[in-house]
């Protein structure tokens, strides 16, 4: 009977060893998530709306493409621009989106940081655009707000224009 006792004791004291340890070294099956639980289905919107959000700057802001921009964006999406909006529908953006690049040769857009939480997207990032043949770089920030596959609501802050000269 004791051999089993001290089996049983020896198994608890090893449990209790073990968890304390996981909790004290930050191993614990939440401390990637602050203590939420993760949730796959979730994580798995979040990376489909940077998707969406990579592939409207990659083919609609680089390349201009409008056939995507009915693809990418719902039909009453609103777009802001400095806390302004500029647009109130798909078809006003195409006519925004035509006019703002027709002066630039080419334009790129380079990323610096890329996150989403729930249904927002936010970025930081940089165009690299050929206007009249010189090369130019313009920082700029950008949100997203994705609902049911489509970009709902697009808000970007440029904080060149907002510098005095």
């Amino acid at each position: 009977m004791s051999d089993i006792l001290s089996w049983k004791t020896w198994s608890v004291c090893l449990i209790f060893i073990l968890a304390v340890w996981l909790i004290v070294s930050g191993c614990s099956p939440d401390s990637e998530t602050g203590g939420e639980s993760i949730d796959s289905k979730h994580v798995y919107v979040q990376e489909y709306n940077k998707t969406i959000v990579k592939q409207f700057f990659k083919e609609v802001d680089s390349l201009g493409d409008i056939d995507v921009v009915n693809e990418l964006l719902s039909p009453g999406c609103k777009y802001f621009d400095a806390g302004r909006i500029k647009t109130n529908n798909i078809s006003e953006f195409i006519d925004y989106l035509k006019e703002a690049r027709e002066p630039f040769d080419s334009i790129d857009v380079k990323f610096d940081n890329l996150i989403a939480e729930g249904n927002s997207v936010a970025v930081r990032y940089s165009y690299h655009s050929v206007l009249a043949g010189e090369q130019i770089i313009v920082q700029a920030m950008a949100e997203f707000l994705i609902e049911d596959g489509k970009i709902v609501e697009m808000w970007r802050y440029i904080p060149a224009r907002n510098q005095k000269k």
